[in-house]
């Protein structure tokens, strides 16, 4: 009986040691994504911020340049400014793009954490 306490205590550490192990890796990931999440939520709030301010400044001959638009986008300038959701959407290229690759490492962490959680 004694040996059968034995066999089963060493089981429930083994087991109990790996799940600790496990969950504690698993708390660094989900905090990783929370990270990247919060990152690219204030990337995306200041890039919006930068953009209303550039929109509000559209009269502003000076502004135009802080914009950085494309070269095919500076040639149809007069058409873009019609439209502020067109404008917004074409106007600080770089860090717009620097936005979209935050959100998607955030949905690939997120696709991650789903996958590891099923599993």
């Amino acid at each position: 009986m004694i040996k059968q306490a034995d066999v089963v205590e060493k089981k429930l550490n083994l087991d109990i040691n790996f799940h600790l192990l496990e969950a504690n890796s698993f708390k660094e990931f989900h905090k990783h994504r929370e990270d990247v999440y919060w990152d690219f939520y204030k990337l995306g709030k200041d890039l919006q911020n930068k953009k209303d301010k550039l929109w509000e400044d559209r009269e502003k001959k000076e502004t135009h340049v802080k914009w950085h638009l494309h070269q095919e986008d500076i040639s149809s300038f007069d058409k873009l400014v019609q439209n502020e959701y067109e404008s917004k959407a074409k106007m600080l290229p770089k860090e717009s793009q620097i936005a979209w690759d935050k959100n998607n490492q955030y949905k690939h962490l997120q696709r991650q954490s789903v996958e590891e959680i099923r599993r």
